[in-house]
């Protein structure tokens, strides 16, 4: 495609530079008066399915002599492409504004590098959003946080719950301090801070597994 392209512009250079419409170049030396499929064949000379459509035949059902015609019209495509380059670089064309552009066409390689780091960065942006979804507070823990002795209750047993749905065992703080002498506002942190913990494993966990690694 890019060469493709790279001709088509060589093809208006030289219509300028030699003082003819492009269109005159595309069907300048077209033995079948076939301008559409001559102008194809002119960007793409080795195209044997263009070269069967010019001709009207199968490859397989022409003649040798059809063949050989086709070969001598193929060489001379060729031909005329290297003297369409030969005079655009002997010319020493110098192109402004707009068209200037066209010297910074990417070649394959660079709009494959590109499309991979476009990539890359789609799937770092899913994964930021995912683990900012995933670790995210729920809003009724905010809210019940807001006035923790208050709370208290609901707040241990919400741990409990999203705690041990991580297969961790959990211990109620009643269990561990029925006389309530370890500070309430200290337990919630240290819950807080475990299921987020927890919550980032699990993330990484995923994240491992959508790239296609063992997660180990």
């Amino acid at each position: 495609m890019y060469k493709t392209i790279m001709y088509s512009l060589r093809l208006v250079l030289l219509g300028l530079l030699l003082g003819v419409s492009t269109q005159g170049i595309a069907r300048e030396h077209d033995p079948l008066n076939k301008p559409e499929l001559w102008e194809k064949l002119q960007l793409d000379p080795t195209n044997s399915m263009l070269w069967s459509a010019y001709v009207g035949k199968a490859w397989v059902s022409m003649t040798i002599n059809e063949k050989e015609q086709i070969k001598k019209w193929k060489s001379m495509l060729k031909k005329q492409m290297l003297e369409g380059d030969a005079i655009l670089l002997d010319e020493e064309v110098v192109i402004v504004g707009p068209a200037a552009e066209w010297d910074n066409i990417p070649s394959q390689e660079e709009l494959d590098r590109k499309a991979q780091e476009e990539e890359a960065q789609a799937v770092q942006r899913y994964f930021q959003q995912m683990e900012q979804m995933m670790l995210e507070e729920p809003s009724f823990m905010r809210s019940l946080k807001q006035n923790i002795r208050l709370n208290f209750v609901l707040l241990d047993q919400s741990y409990e719950e999203a705690i041990e749905a991580y297969g961790v065992e959990y211990k109620s703080y009643f269990e561990l301090y029925p006389n309530g002498e370890y500070p309430l506002e200290k337990w919630v942190q240290e819950k807080s801070d475990l299921l987020q913990q927890l919550k980032k494993e699990e993330f990484e966990r995923f994240k491992n597994e959508m790239l296609g690694y063992s997660g180990k």
